[in-house]
Formats: C-alpha cells, structure tokens, sequence
C-alpha cells in the first residue's frame, strides 16, 4: 500500500506479484486436498488447509 501512495509502479507490481501467488498456492493447495482425500474425508481435508 505504501507504494501505491508513493507512486512506485514496479514495487506495486512486485507486491501484487507476490500476493497472487501466494493467492494461486493457496488455492492450488486445497484443491490437491480435496482432490486426493477420499469422498467421505474431503470437507475435513479441504478445512485442514484453509
């Protein structure tokens, strides 16, 4: 947030670089969780990652 009031334009994009990705392992990850857990296990599985 700092460097958008600062209007630093490459360390805006770094940041929101950086949040996507972590955004995109998250839910990479509970998808892997629900997808291998059995069928009876997958809303356990998939609230153990969150």
């Amino acid at each position: 947030m700092l460097a958008a009031w600062a209007s630093l334009v490459i360390p805006l994009v770094i940041g929101l670089l950086f949040t996507g990705a972590g955004t995109a392992a998250t839910l990479q990850a509970r998808f892997a969780a629900t997808d291998l857990a059995p069928a009876r296990h997958r809303g356990r599985a998939s609230a153990t990652v969150v």
